[in-house]
């Protein structure tokens, strides 16, 4: 049951008590569950406050300690870009079907980035956003560009995180190279098996798919490097009506042997590509499967079932529904400044230009505009938001709902399934608990995602 004034989730059994505001964890008995009612209904009704707690029995008093005392937490983040997305190339040798950015080039000119203006970007962040620790390469297909790619790494170093977003149909000695030297983590795109990716993913100069090449790529660098580790697959019509998407991701797994497998539905008004979407989901299945995988010590399955999952693990608070033009920008290969790329060309999101000629020549006034209002847009200012069970981890994206007001669109039908996936997962977490398996999920959990606190599970 989730207590929403104190931010507490317990589980049905009274057994486990999740603390949604500290991301703690601790085994109860019936005293402490009673004790913590009793507490939270004296609260509600207003008889009960910090003044008189001194009154009460020693363990009532630290049960409201606890969990009842400053509770209010800043989960408003820093306004700080600490990543950047950079398309070291806005063109693409792909033309696959259902691109949102019109086949790589976003109805810009297209441009691959020279190491010359690799480096005066390089120079550019270094000057102006000195906190940055993760840089993402995209596009188009950010390989036609490797050698900036190389070039920004040089500039920008090794303490940086880097992860390139590729299609896979490039690879030759020197992208490996520096793969290997900034410990570059890659993202393959592959949407299947090769009767489901060669659909859609297909090249644009002959519209033959690309799946051998891939798969030849991807088991070069398998062999070669230590670095690929995510495949990210588009989900369409057809693919639905041969494969579930486990059955993807199975497949994905024996394959590729990544650790991080994302797949999702494409995003298009195009009905022969567009997903049907289920009447009835089975929460309660994903949520298992989300786990079986974790324990088996096989791979994360990135979507909205893992997501509280790491997200509690990882103690991330965010009052902000997506980063977007906060922490997070997009630099494209013209020196254009997006807040992603789902908003280029969308010149009220236009956040400035880097000048080549004079790096220093940047006016922020347009682009600190642009931030704000992005920043405004916080769970906070929304009731409904403010007493939701998964109110610190829940994202949206912003960019995929920018066709009408950003704040009109923020709740939704949605947020119920979030609301319910959060409790499934918290239930699944308390059982696993009880049941001896905690340690082997957290552990094997930990081992592949950065930023997992140490200690969790307390006795009160």
């Amino acid at each position: 049951m989730y207590y929403e004034k104190a931010n507490v989730y317990i589980t049905n059994d009274k057994k486990i008590l999740f603390d949604l505001n500290k991301y703690d964890i601790y085994e109860i008995d019936d005293e402490t569950f009673n004790l913590f009612e009793e507490i939270y209904f004296e609260v509600e009704k207003g008889v009960l406050f910090d003044k008189n707690i001194n009154g009460s029995t020693p363990k009532k008093k630290e049960i409201y300690e606890l969990l009842f005392r400053f509770r209010n937490y800043d989960s408003s983040g820093e306004k700080e870009i600490t990543q950047i997305r950079i398309h070291t190339s806005n063109e693409c040798n792909l033309k696959c079907k259902y691109c949102y950015a019109n086949h790589g080039d976003y109805n810009q000119e297209e441009a691959i980035v020279t190491e010359e203006i690799a480096e005066k970007v390089a120079d550019f962040i270094k000057l102006n956003f000195p906190k940055v620790k993760v840089i993402v390469f995209f596009g188009g297909e950010p390989l036609l560009g490797y050698k900036a790619m190389g070039k920004i790494c040089e500039k920008m170093g090794k303490e940086i995180h880097y992860i390139v977003n590729t299609n896979l149909t490039i690879l030759n000695e020197e992208i490996i190279k520096i793969i290997n030297e900034y410990s570059i983590n890659v993202t393959g795109s592959i949407d299947g098996p090769k009767e489901i990716h060669d659909l859609n993913r297909v090249y644009k100069r002959n519209g033959r798919g690309s799946f051998d090449i891939v798969r030849h790529n991807a088991k070069k660098l398998m062999e070669e490097t230590e670095y690929f580790d995510t495949v990210d697959a588009v989900y369409t019509l057809q693919a639905q009506k041969k494969y579930s998407k486990h059955q993807i991701a199975e497949y994905l797994y024996k394959e590729f042997r990544v650790k991080y497998i994302a797949i999702g539905d494409v995003i298009t008004e195009d009905e022969t590509l567009k997903v049907e979407k289920e009447k009835v989901q089975d929460i309660e299945k994903e949520v298992e499967y989300v786990f079986d995988n974790i324990i088996a010590d096989r791979f994360i399955y990135l979507n909205e079932y893992s997501l509280p999952l790491i997200s509690f693990f990882s103690k991330s608070y965010n009052d902000n529904f997506c980063t977007t033009g906060i922490s997070n920008i997009t630099i494209t290969a013209s020196g254009d400044i997006w807040p992603c790329q789902l908003f280029i060309g969308k010149n009220e999101y236009h956040m400035g230009k880097i000048d080549f000629n004079d790096i220093t020549n940047f006016d922020f006034k347009k682009f600190n505009e642009v931030s704000d209002n992005f920043y405004k847009i916080k769970k906070s200012r929304f009731s409904e938001c403010q007493k939701c069970i998964a109110r610190y981890w829940c994202v949206k994206c912003l960019g995929a709902i920018q066709k009408n007001n950003l704040e009109e669109n923020i709740i939704t039908s949605e947020c119920v399934n979030v609301r319910k996936i959060t409790e499934v997962v918290l239930e699944k977490l308390g059982y696993y608990i009880l049941n001896g398996n905690f340690e082997k999920l957290y552990g094997n959990l930990k081992k592949t995602t950065k930023g997992i606190e140490d200690k969790f599970l307390n006795v009160v």
